[in-house]
C-alpha cells in the first residue's frame, strides 16, 4: 500500500513515466505538479482496446482531473485487436479508424448480451420444470 501511494504521488512529477495495470486507470486521483501542469498537464496513453467503453471513460478520466489540464492518446497492437476478434486477420493497421473499433466493441457487447439472455432463458425453464417436478410430489 505505501508503494502504491508513492507511485501514484510521483506518476504528477515532471519527467516522470509511470506504467500502470488496466486496474490502475480506475479510481485512481492522480495529482499533477505545477512543473506538469504548465507544461499541458498529464499524459496518459493507453495501450490496449478497452472491452467496456466505461472503462475507457475512466481511463482518459486519469489525464484531467479536477480542472487540471491534460491529453489521452490511445496506442494499439495489430496483433492484440485481432486476437480480441476486433479486425479482421487481413486487415492492416493503417486501415483501423476508432469508429470501426467502436463499432465492433458494440456488436460483440450486443452479441454478449443476447447469449447470456439465451442462457438465462434455458437456467430459468429448467427452473420451472424442478419447481413443477417438486410440486407433483
Amino acid at each position: 500500500p505505501a508503494d502504491k501511494e508513492r507511485f501514484i504521488n510521483d506518476a504528477g512529477v515532471s519527467r516522470t513515466i509511470t506504467l500502470a495495470t488496466r486496474e490502475m486507470g480506475r479510481g485512481v486521483d492522480y495529482k499533477s505538479s505545477v512543473a506538469v501542469e504548465s507544461n499541458g498537464g498529464v499524459h496518459v496513453i493507453q495501450t490496449f482496446f478497452s472491452v467496456d467503453v466505461k472503462e475507457e471513460t475512466q481511463i482518459k478520466g486519469r489525464t484531467a482531473r479536477k480542472d487540471n489540464r491534460g491529453s489521452y492518446e490511445l496506442i494499439v497492437c495489430i496483433d492484440h485487436l485481432q486476437s480480441e476478434d476486433l479486425v479482421d486477420k487481413t486487415v492492416h493497421f493503417s486501415m483501423v479508424s476508432y469508429t470501426q473499433l467502436n463499432t465492433r466493441r458494440n456488436e460483440q457487447l450486443v452479441s454478449k448480451e443476447a447469449k447470456r439472455e439465451a442462457k438465462l432463458k434455458i437456467a430459468n425453464e429448467k427452473h420451472d420444470v424442478t419447481v413443477n417436478f417438486y410440486k407433483d410430489l
